[in-house]
């Protein structure tokens, strides 16, 4: 049986430098990309996982941390979609199964010591 999550693998620049995050083209200015993305629709919209990274320097030198933002979107009666940081409780295995797959993702990336894995995740 096949999922409605998907998976792409993120195709960086060759020109683009180890210590530097991806950017999405924004007009003017340019945002960051995440390194992994997880969605999953589910009855009330669509649970979406991003993971970032961070080149920090420490006493031992560079070393990349993560961090993680989840959210719901769901379509307005008026038209268009929303985003929001609440979830109902019928969200909340999509959301713990997602978690688990972007744990999974974060402990693969920092064992293999590379920051991109894949954008747009599934499991």
């Amino acid at each position: 049986m096949s999922s409605s999550t998907r998976s792409q693998p993120r195709q960086p620049s060759p020109a683009q430098s180890e210590a530097q995050s991806p950017t999405v083209p924004d007009g003017p200015s340019d945002k960051r990309a995440p390194v992994f993305h997880w969605s999953h629709p589910t009855g009330s919209g669509r649970i979406e996982i991003a993971v970032w990274d961070k080149t920090v320097s420490t006493d031992n030198g560079e070393r990349v941390v993560y961090s993680v933002t989840c959210q719901r979107s769901y379509r307005k009666q008026e038209g268009g979609y929303e985003n929001t940081g609440i979830f109902w409780p019928t969200d909340l295995l999509v959301l713990a199964h997602g978690m688990q797959v972007v744990f999974d993702r974060i402990k693969e990336m920092q064992q293999n010591g590379t920051k991109d894995v894949q954008e747009n995740g599934s499991f």
